[in-house]
């Protein structure tokens, strides 16, 4: 089939069906209309692995460039986590250049600020914005919920009714692609959640009913779906952050509580 763009349960389903038959389900209105409703999910009491504690995630964010104050001061929104930071200037969503770490300078007691002095070749003619990827440590935590969703479509009946079986056809057969297309991401501050779906089954179908006008019909599909969430928040300053490395007892740098590695003969 050909490659489709993820998304949540509806926009796959209807991509994946348009992609099966345009001439029921393409179109604008289409001969059939596709809609997913009564979408549930009810989650575990508590996670089913446990908090997994802090982790370092790639992060990117982007900035407005101003080609009046190419220099800046930059702030980030999140605070990136010790090690490497990646500094690209992007022409809309094109790479120009990456800029060498000598030409950025971090504010010292600020890690969100940085400020740029490019070299004098550089040219940032059309640049639309300043790209920043960076390590992120985060608090995350997985959850698994289990749930149904109803498929409805709804058109003439004779339409419905092959609707109908080329729906429940792409659904059981084309389940390994529509799972790994169903995800979905939301952003809010420093809060991340992220949603994806691990099964799918058919487990009841309505037969087209005609309505009262006798010219349109609907036929319903229920699913069983089981999904996972990765919910996170950036570490903020003050709480713990991953251990990089352990000093033993007199070497450099080694504070008064150390820990000493013993090995028992």
């Amino acid at each position: 089939m050909a490659d489709l763009a993820s998304g949540d349960l509806e926009d796959v389903v209807v991509a994946l069906l348009v992609n099966a038959s345009a001439e029921l389900f393409g179109g604008s209105p289409p001969a059939v209309a596709v809609s997913v409703s009564r979408e549930s999910v009810t989650l575990r009491n508590s996670p089913p692995h446990g908090p997994v504690g802090v982790r370092r995630e790639s992060h990117a964010e982007s900035l407005t460039f101003d080609p009046e104050h190419l220099e800046g001061p930059y702030r980030l929104q999140t605070p990136p986590a010790p090690g490497g930071r990646v500094v690209r200037v992007l022409i809309d969503d094109a790479i120009a250049f990456t800029l060498r770490d000598e030409e950025v300078s971090w504010t010292p007691n600020d890690l969100t600020e940085f400020t740029l002095s490019p070299r004098p070749h550089r040219s940032f003619a059309g640049a639309t914005s300043v790209r920043v990827d960076f390590g992120l440590d985060a608090v995350t935590v997985m959850l698994l919920g289990t749930g149904k969703a109803v498929i409805s479509l709804t058109g003439p009946p004779a339409l419905v009714e092959r609707a109908a079986n080329l729906a429940l056809a792409v659904l059981t057969l084309e389940t390994d692609q529509l799972l790994a297309l169903v995800t979905t991401s939301g952003d809010e501050g420093d809060y991340t959640t992220r949603r994806r779906l691990t099964e799918l089954a058919v487990v009841e179908i309505e037969l087209a009913s005609v309505t009262d006008s006798a010219t349109v019909a609907v036929a319903r599909m229920t699913l069983e779906l089981a999904t996972t969430f990765e919910v996170r928040r950036a570490l903020r300053e003050g709480e713990g952050t991953p251990i990089i490395r352990v000093a033993s007892p007199g070497a450099p740098g080694a504070s008064a509580v150390a820990v000493e590695a013993q090995v028992e003969a």
